[in-house]
């Protein structure tokens, strides 16, 4: 028995300053056949850095088939660094084993956005290239 669990952002790490909150959206998707009830989402960190969302809990929930529940999750860093934000969907009734991970990178410099490891501009450029040279073959 499962659910489809993911944060719905489009990016792999979310970059926030210290002492500001940032909200991220959870969904749990029932995609069986069969309703799932007393389910449970919890959140925490691995490492207690952010304040606002450690042991925190839903209250238990159910969904029907083809139902997706939201969470908006208020994430507040005390400190700066990296971390790890961890959204856990259980069950008393089923054995789910849903948990969700994504780094959260705590900085206060302006430039700190262009640090974050993912697409830099050189893989843009090589990006840009290799479409080019792909559709110019094709034509």
């Amino acid at each position: 028995m499962r659910v489809d669990t993911r944060f719905e952002t489009p990016y792999n790490s979310i970059l926030v300053s210290p002492n500001n909150s940032r909200s991220v959206r959870y969904s749990v998707f029932n995609d069986g056949a069969n309703p799932k009830s007393d389910l449970k989402t919890t959140v925490y960190t691995a490492d207690g850095k952010i304040s606002s969302t450690g042991s925190k809990s839903s209250n238990q929930f159910s969904l029907q088939p083809g139902e997706r529940k939201f969470f908006n999750i208020i994430i507040s860093p005390d400190q700066i660094g990296k971390t790890e934000l961890v959204v856990s969907t259980d069950s008393p009734n089923y054995v789910l084993n849903t948990t969700e991970r994504i780094d959260v990178y705590v900085d206060n410099r302006p430039n700190a956005a262009r640090e974050v490891s993912g697409i830099g501009l050189i893989q843009l450029y090589l990006l840009l290239l290799v479409s080019t040279l792909y559709y110019s073959v094709r034509l």
